[in-house]
């Protein structure tokens, strides 16, 4: 079988949760005997741990997002695929060539753009919108990576019922790096790029609250890039509160592994790397009670309601309070989430959409 894959997502600077998915996917597909060759369309190189033979790529495109790497996805994108001899192409996010010369497998993570299109700029939610409806009716098959975005997709998309299979994303423990210059000896963690879908506004405010009310409060830390597609990114300054911005994949790795808790109290997330992450270190988790946040955690973890702000600090306090605990119960869940069973699972797609 060979394999085409849209690896335009493995060349953002900063790393997010579609380029992991890519690249994870990508590594532990390549190790699968039923396949014998994957082309990676977009890149020149490939990320570490890709290291396959199995592995080629075509080039690089001139944008890795916006109009033009749109234009490439559906113009260029189905004309390598014929070139190549492929016997399928997986779009692991964004959207697929419309019109295509081999089947083609769709990822869909989550619906947030169709959601909220608040939260974005008015083009990409646009786009997004005008877009998704008719690439989910070309596409072979659909992907979600959870049984909440799998739920959205149906609901809002009824004809593709019969079409979506849930796939999980799994987990790796994030390298560990040398500590960072600037960071308290005890302190909470938050995780993601910074935009309204993460709630931060709130858990400042929930984080006063807390402070207020502990005589001897954590700090908090919180990392994350700012994005030109959202909207709203501006944050206060409350006093206890270090923001870093983007960091490396070390310097994550050794804020996970020393921090008291990460607090991920998300309105909106197809799946939510940060809790696996988190829990694959042995650090607590706070998040919330909806959706897919809900759906990964499970009960090894404090839920909390997102819109409530007093929810969100007694969170916290349970965190500290419990934390032996859901160490030990974060392990025992992350441990269901293997990037070796989703590239096997998705495999089995890959053997229907040609079969």
């Amino acid at each position: 079988m060979r394999v085409g894959i849209n690896g335009r997502f493995l060349r953002k600077e900063a790393p997010t949760g579609i380029s992991k998915y890519t690249s994870a996917l990508l590594a532990n597909l390549a190790d699968l005997a039923d396949i014998d060759q994957i082309v990676v369309f977009g890149v020149e190189t490939l990320p570490e741990p890709i290291t396959s033979d199995h592995c080629t790529t075509t080039g690089r495109i001139p944008e890795h997002s916006g109009s033009i790497a749109h234009i490439w996805d559906q113009c260029v994108l189905p004309i390598l695929t014929r070139r190549h001899d492929v016997d399928l192409l997986h779009s692991p996010a964004g959207i697929p060539p419309l019109v295509c010369p081999v089947p083609t497998v769709m990822t869909v993570h989550d619906l947030a753009p169709i959601r909220h299109p608040e939260w974005f700029t008015s083009k990409y939610a646009t786009f997004y919108r005008m877009m998704t409806p008719v690439a989910l009716r070309s596409a072979d098959t659909i992907i979600t990576v959870s049984k909440f975005t799998q739920q959205e997709v149906e609901a809002k998309y009824p004809y593709t019922n019969g079409q979506t299979s849930v796939i999980h994303n799994g987990t790796t423990p994030p390298p560990e790096g040398a500590a960072p210059e600037t960071v308290p000896k005890e302190y909470f963690l938050s995780v993601g790029t910074i935009n309204e879908r993460k709630n931060l506004r709130r858990l400042l405010k929930a984080y006063k609250l807390y402070r207020e009310s502990d005589p001897s409060p954590q700090e908090l830390v919180m990392i994350g890039p700012d994005r030109e597609i959202f909207t709203n990114t501006d944050l206060p300054e409350v006093c206890g509160v270090t923001m870093l911005g983007y960091v490396s994949d070390e310097t994550l790795g050794w804020l996970y592994r020393h921090a008291t808790a990460l607090l991920y109290p998300s309105l909106y997330e197809g799946f939510g790397f940060p809790i696996v992450e988190a829990m694959s270190v042995g650090t607590p988790v706070v998040t919330s009670n909806r959706g897919a946040m809900q759906e990964v955690t499970g009960s090894a973890g404090v839920l909390v309601d997102p819109e409530s702000v007093v929810s969100i600090a007694e969170g916290m306090r349970q965190s500290t309070i419990h934390r032996d605990e859901l160490i030990k119960a974060g392990m025992e869940r992350c441990s269901e989430f293997r990037w070796q069973q989703t590239a096997a699972q998705t495999l089995g797609v890959y053997r229907q959409v040609i079969e």
